[in-house]
This record gives structure tokens, C-alpha cells and sequence, in this order.
């Protein structure tokens, strides 16, 4: 790949409990994030990794960027004692759906509530 990924101010490894942000940059500019939170589930045994979000420019999609991301965020959990890494996508958002899928990923059958504040 041409980017390269890696870490922002704000974000820790020595501090899993605090979130991560991931910056693809391409030449100097920014054209991707992954922001990443570290969290320990009962149901897990263990800490989770908690991908919020994973935002590709859309002028660079396509390009395997996505995928880039995605292994090295795997890599990190699996590194770092992770025992699984989640998250949620939109129904309304089929390509990505897609693509989790194409990486191995699994819908599971779970109801996510939220409350949204002004």
C-alpha cells in the first residue's frame, strides 16, 4: 500500500482503556481514521477492542486501504491479548457490510440500543 497507518496524540497503547485513533496518510494528508476503544466484557473473559469507526476518503476507497486497516488492527488485538474485536454497521450501509464480510467477519443476531443527546 502507498499509506501508511498509525498512531494520533489523544490515543495510547500503554493505556488500552483510552481511545486510539488511527490516521492513514497518503504523501502527508490524511485520508483515513480508525478510532478504537478498549473495553473488558464479562461475556469475553477478557478486553475487547471496539472499532467505532473506519472512514477511507471516498476518492481512495477501493484501493485496499480498507483492508490495510482492518489487518493491522486485527494484528494489534491479537498482539495485545485482545480476546475478540467488534463493532456495528449500519443496515443503511451495504458496501460495508460487504467488505466486513469479504474479511471474514459475521452478523450476529443482537439488538443495539441507543439514546442519542442534543
Amino acid at each position: 500500500m502507498q499509506g501508511a497507518w498509525h498512531y494520533e496524540e489523544g490515543g495510547s497503547i500503554e493505556h488500552p482503556e483510552l481511545v486510539a485513533l488511527l490516521v492513514l496518510e497518503e504523501g502527508g494528508t490524511p485520508i483515513g481514521f480508525a478510532n478504537l476503544m478498549s473495553v473488558f466484557s464479562i461475556w469475553a473473559h477478557g478486553k475487547v477492542l471496539v472499532l467505532d469507526d473506519l472512514y477511507i476518503k471516498k476518492e481512495h476507497q477501493g484501493k485496499g486501504h480498507g483492508r490495510e486497516a482492518m489487518a493491522f488492527i486485527e494484528a494489534y488485538a491479537m498482539e495485545n491479548g485482545y480476546k475478540r474485536l467488534q463493532f456495528q454497521s449500519e443496515l443503511t450501509n451495504p458496501n460495508a457490510n460487504k467488505f466486513y464480510e469479504s474479511l471474514g467477519f459475521a452478523a450476529t443476531d443482537m439488538f443495539f440500543y441507543v439514546k442519542h443527546f442534543s
